[in-house]
């Protein structure tokens, strides 16, 4: 019983898997509070300092009763109504532009470009009273009142900080005229941004470290779930085997038809690529196989047994490798160098060639006996290995 409850524990972290399709069902970590801070700075600030014609706006709006005086009633409602919208919509589009543009790229830099219909989806799980009532005295809801508690007495705070000393001088602003109360409530507004800003920035950071926290613990795994996802995805141990023993097959067939190939490109260690001519019977060369790393190197040295010549042409190779198709007839654009490296190949006769300086990848020593070749400005030149040393 205890060890089956304790397999049962979600103690292991979730997988990339569970995190990946959680966040296709809309479950990622998401901050209000980050986003709301990132709105109200950006909406001060925008009063504050970037609307040059908010202030105008707002003089013109106070004053249009004061340029009606002597019109008719009907006539002068009508200019009012008119002036007034007018203003009204100089003054709310750039704060409406605000809300829904930096709202859009606030909510973009939490979760990135998401769109999740799970979010939205009628779920029985919403109308069950019993877990609705759990959440109420639940941990996440216990913080968020907690944020809020301290929002309203940081709030409080700073306002009551901001005016204690600013009563007086607004009481009297009034009589200076519409400029210098505007002034003075610009300041006091400065200052209020300034305590909000730091207010929001430490809130987002806690909410939203909280919130990815929550996700976390929410996701954890068992044990038993870690060992079935591996499984799933991995695969039996069986299933691997037969996967091992299907790659050792095609590696042994690309050995195979390395022996059977009229030359070999190589790379020298990293990569080899067999070809095939027989005039008679193929129209164009034909690649047999290709392969890299250890494949390569059982490649070349089947193709050594067998006496099949070994160009080195490192540009060749590589391009043969990622964009010719294996047992198809060559692309086109390789026609002119794989026909230079056959004829090179038909040269020897027979007698056989090999990579300068390639090892085997078998017992570590370099293939030095018989003939190599090596591509040089795109021309074929061979040249005898068994002679001094150079």
């Amino acid at each position: 019983m205890l060890g089956a409850a304790v397999s049962e524990a979600k103690t292991e972290p979730p997988s990339h898997k569970k995190l990946r399709d959680s966040r296709k069902k809309g479950d990622v970590p998401y901050s209000k509070d980050f986003s709301q801070s990132i709105l109200l700075v950006s909406l001060l600030g925008y009063a504050l300092f970037g609307g040059g014609a908010l202030l105008p706006a707002l003089k013109a709006l106070m004053e249009v009763p004061t340029g009606v005086y002597g019109l008719p009633f009907h006539q002068a409602l009508t200019v009012v109504g008119t002036r007034c919208l007018t203003l009204m919509l100089q003054i709310t589009l750039p704060f409406i532009g605000i809300l829904l543009v930096v709202g859009f790229m606030a909510d973009v830099l939490q979760v990135g470009f998401l769109v999740a219909f799970e979010k939205v989806k009628p779920s029985g799980k919403k109308l069950n009273v019993v877990e609705n009532a759990k959440n109420l005295v639940s941990a996440r809801n216990l913080v968020e009142t907690l944020k809020a508690v301290v929002k309203i007495v940081a709030f409080s705070w700073f306002i009551y900080v901001l005016i204690k000393d600013a009563v007086r001088p607004l009481a009297y602003a009034g009589y200076a005229g519409i400029a210098p109360f505007f002034a003075l409530v610009s300041q006091l507004m400065k200052k209020l941004l300034l305590y909000v800003a730091l207010l929001c920035t430490v809130l987002a950071a806690f909410d939203f470290s909280w919130q990815r926290m929550q996700r976390t613990k929410r996701l954890r795994m068992t044990k038993q779930e870690v060992k079935r996802e591996y499984k799933e995805q991995e695969g039996s141990p069986e299933i691997k085997q037969k996967r091992k023993q299907i790659r050792n097959e095609n590696a042994n067939d690309s050995t195979q038809l390395a022996k059977k190939a009229t030359a070999v490109v190589a790379n020298p260690t990293h990569i080899a690529i067999a070809l095939y001519y027989e005039q008679e019977r193929t129209p164009l060369p034909v690649l047999l196989a290709k392969g890299c790393d250890d494949e390569a190197l059982d490649m070349i040295a089947a193709a050594k047994e067998e006496g099949v010549p070994i160009m080195r042409d490192i540009p060749l190779a590589r391009r043969l490798y990622a964009d010719a198709p294996v047992e198809a007839y060559i692309p086109t654009e390789f026609i002119e160098p794989v026909a230079a490296v056959l004829r090179w190949a038909r040269s020897l006769d027979g007698d056989g060639a090999d990579v300068d300086g390639v090892s085997d990848g078998k017992d570590g020593n370099d293939v030095n006996d018989g003939q190599t070749a090596e591509r040089t400005d795109g021309a074929a030149t061979a040249h005898d290995e068994n002679k001094d040393d150079r």
